[in-house]
């Protein structure tokens, strides 16, 4: 207002007076609110849209309000970006809430966490005023060492997720997360964890009939593995993959197909257990009336190895009372074929019928109860070493040959079994009169009777260089001798 001099008042009364009267009907007339623009500028604002409340403000206007835009499309429409509220929080040492209502959600839209410490598990206060809608974001910082769960989400480094405020519990939108298309999915740049907690997740492809539905790929993997599965769990009784085809039509490329093209040395399919009780391959087909339940086809090469192949490492010794393999053909045990780590293989018996008991018995044995129809049987023949005591291992084959160097020598029968027969060549060097005049058995004296009455004691041909055959069988008592002399 400008100044009014002595000499004027009196001109300018009535008029100034009009005029405050102006003023003074404007302001009863029209309510305003004064607030102050971003230039500094005083406005006044009518408060018909706008009410205070105490610090707060709030606008009464039914429709929607725009920022940007004189045609808002929503309750709030902002044409430019919005930044909200955040709050950083430093390492949590200890599974703890991540602050109270009024430092984090009741006063910031979301929470920036640095964390160091492995393992920790964080929740998030309940708000002081808890009408649904509220929405919190928590990011594990891109400089974090650690990843850390969330309301049991579990954020890795540089990732973040958001929560959304029901009325009376914290709900994640990673649960939105079931109805992602695989097509959504983008690429990783981190490695990431997804628990599922105790949602089974289902892939259908129903309607796919000559595509491949999930194929993965590593083309530059030179460690690691494709695809890995494990399980720390106890008291399984699943799987930790199953196939399966209910189709009653023949499947011709197989449930499971594997082709390995490039050369390696390592093996096609490998499969490790390291436990000490259980199966590690399992194959089951009770319902099975034709075809196999594993067929294994040859191709145009051949094979060191053979087709199936069943090797125990270094570790198994040749002592070593373990089982390789196991074939039961029926419902009683020991009704099938069975192949122990230390090389001896019985057919319808737990127990071969013999074993080796020395160092030098090296080689398997096979034991049958039961009857073998061979075309063809051969027995290795082994040479024996002429000393004083002349040592025959029946382990290394029951037919044997010995020149005699000398008069009175001693023969000891190792690995002789009740049942066994063997054949014993013996040859005269060239001074001749050589003689066995002992038979043991493992160092220990055994009963010998010889054909004809021959007292138990071994004849010879004592001409230089002659041949006779001596052949035996012994009953687990005695041996009897059966002699055919100078074959020369």
């Amino acid at each position: 207002m400008a100044n009014v001099t002595s000499g004027h008042k009196r001109k300018a009364l009535l008029p100034t007076t009009f005029l405050l009267g102006l003023v003074f009907y404007s302001l009863s007339a029209i309510a305003q609110i004064r607030v102050i623009d971003n230039k500094g500028t005083i406005q006044m604002v009518d408060t018909s849209k706008w009410k205070l409340n105490g610090n707060d403000i709030g606008n009464k206007n039914t429709g929607n309000v725009g920022i940007g835009t004189d045609a808002p499309m929503a309750k709030l429409h902002n044409t430019g970006a919005t930044i909200l509220g955040s709050v950083a929080l430093t390492d949590f040492a200890a599974n703890a809430p991540i602050g109270t209502a009024a430092a984090t959600v009741d006063t910031y839209s979301g929470a920036v966490i640095t964390q160091t410490t492995a393992g920790i598990t964080l929740t998030l206060p309940n708000p002081t005023n808890n009408p649904a809608g509220r929405v919190f974001q928590v990011s594990n910082a891109a400089a974090s060492a650690q990843a850390v769960t969330v309301q049991g989400v579990t954020i890795a480094p540089g990732s973040s997720a958001l929560y959304r405020w029901d009325g009376a519990a914290w709900n994640t939108t990673t649960a939105l997360a079931n109805n992602i298309p695989l097509s959504g999915l983008t690429e990783a740049i981190k490695t990431n964890t997804i628990d599922n907690t105790n949602y089974a997740q289902v892939w259908n492809w129903s309607t796919a009939n000559t595509q491949t539905p999930l194929s993965i790929s590593a083309n530059a993997l030179t460690s690691g593995n494709m695809l890995s599965l494990a399980s720390t769990a106890t008291g399984t009784t699943g799987s930790l993959l199953n196939i399966s085809s209910a189709s009653a039509a023949a499947v011709t490329g197989g449930l499971v197909n594997m082709n390995f093209t490039g050369a390696h040395t390592g093996n096609g399919l490998n499969i490790t257990d390291a436990t000490t009780t259980g199966t590690a391959v399992g194959i089951s087909a009770a319902a099975l009336t034709s075809g196999s339940a594993l067929n294994i086809a040859a191709s145009t090469n051949t094979s060191t190895n053979g087709l199936f192949n069943v090797a125990n490492g270094a570790a198994f010794s040749a002592t070593a009372t373990g089982k390789v393999a196991t074939v039961q053909a029926n419902g009683t045990p020991n009704s099938g074929l069975a192949v122990y780590a230390n090389g001896n293989v019985t057919v319808g018996t737990a127990t071969p019928a013999f074993t080796a008991t020395t160092a030098s018995a090296t080689k398997p044995t096979l034991g049958v109860d039961g009857t073998i129809n061979a075309s063809n049987y051969t027995s290795p023949v082994v040479s024996l070493t002429d000393a004083a005591s002349i040592t025959w291992d029946l382990s290394q084959g029951n037919n044997a040959k010995v020149t005699l160097g000398a008069a009175g020598r001693t023969l000891n029968l190792v690995n002789l079994k009740a049942g066994m027969y063997g054949t014993l060549v013996v040859t005269q060097d060239a001074t001749g009169s050589r003689t066995i005049t002992t038979i043991q058995k493992g160092g220990a004296a055994v009963t010998s009777k010889v054909i004809n009455g021959g007292g138990g004691t071994l004849s010879f041909t004592s001409a230089a260089s002659a041949i006779d055959v001596h052949c035996f069988f012994y009953d687990g008592t005695n041996l009897y001798w059966t002699s055919g002399f100078n074959y020369n």
